[in-house]
């Protein structure tokens, strides 16, 4: 989920989509066409992420926090995790097929599943439609039978 943000004088507005933003009515609804005209995809990375295209509509990277002091009002951003991506040469050296690549990627996720999954009373998975969380609740479902799907809908959304 990329949360999106806008910081007049006042308040701080957040939510997971613009049309949330929007529906505050202070919130601006310029469109940004120095960002439109200039955005490059092939340089899109984790640091360099896609704009808003809505002037003073910021969103907040992936592995970031949010930080909203409560005296004065400023906030700033923390990154707390990092993805390391590996090098050409460790790309090189790499002598995994490409099956063999994909069967390790899901061994993987299903491990990381499976650790999240530990407690002492009944799980639930909200469900946003998007291949993440389908990705988790098959992977969960194959672990405990008895996981629980929820899914929050909404007129607006």
């Amino acid at each position: 989920m990329i949360l999106q943000t806008y910081r007049p004088y006042g308040p701080l507005i957040f939510g997971s989509e613009i049309k949330a933003l929007l529906a505050y009515p202070d919130c601006p609804r310029a469109f940004d066409w120095e960002a439109a005209l200039s955005f490059n995809m092939p340089n899109l990375t984790v640091d360099n992420a896609l704009p808003s295209f809505f002037k003073d509509i910021h969103h907040l990277p992936g592995g970031v926090l949010l930080i909203a002091g409560p005296d004065n009002g400023q906030i700033r951003e923390e990154r707390y995790w990092n993805l390391e991506l590996p090098s050409d040469d460790d790309f090189a050296a790499d002598e995994r097929t490409e099956t063999e690549i994909i069967q390790g990627y899901g061994e993987l996720l299903a491990d990381a599943v499976e650790l999240r999954l530990m407690a002492d009373v009944e799980i639930g998975l909200f469900l946003s439609g998007g291949i993440d969380s389908v990705a988790v609740a098959t992977f969960g479902r194959g672990l405990r039978s008895t996981l629980r799907n929820l899914r929050q809908s909404s007129e607006v959304s």
